[in-house]
């Protein structure tokens, strides 16, 4: 399952490029997730989230951090990707992985592999996307657990 938040679509556009790359068929918007309740086979969540500025979360995705039963999914595994403007920033410390790493590692989920910061100005990496999607897959094309 993928799930992304977006104003622009830049996020969403990423999103669907990684669905594609993995063969995910769930791929939804963090408001509609929330709506849902989670489901245990999803082995592996891929979340991914527009950053705004340090530790700023858009607004349906920080509602679904905070509010959706991610203990549901104790066990399972998650990757977390943020998207924004990076240009000059050197410490990506101050970002929104950390804050989501926290809260999903404090209700039993594990990283499955590192968090992805990728700069979306003026377009987005796609090497640097493609190639942590690849990450998340084995060479059956199941994912990784």
């Amino acid at each position: 399952m993928i799930i992304f938040s977006t104003v622009g679509g830049t996020t969403r556009k990423v999103a669907k490029r990684i669905a594609a790359r993995i063969g995910d068929t769930v791929c939804v918007d963090a408001q509609t997730a929330r709506a849902t309740p989670p489901v245990s086979d999803d082995r592996c969540v891929v979340l991914l989230c527009p950053a705004y500025g340090d530790e700023e979360l858009e607004d349906h995705f920080e509602s679904l951090l905070l509010e959706w039963n991610w203990s549901a999914l104790s066990g399972n595994s998650f990757a977390f990707c943020e998207i924004g403007i990076y240009t000059g920033y050197e410490d990506f410390g101050h970002g929104l992985a950390r804050m989501v790493r926290q809260k999903l590692h404090a209700h039993g989920l594990r990283e499955l592999v590192p968090p992805l910061s990728v700069d979306a100005v003026p377009i987005s990496d796609w090497a640097m996307i493609d190639a942590w999607a690849d990450l998340l897959v084995r060479p059956s094309g199941v994912i990784d657990e």
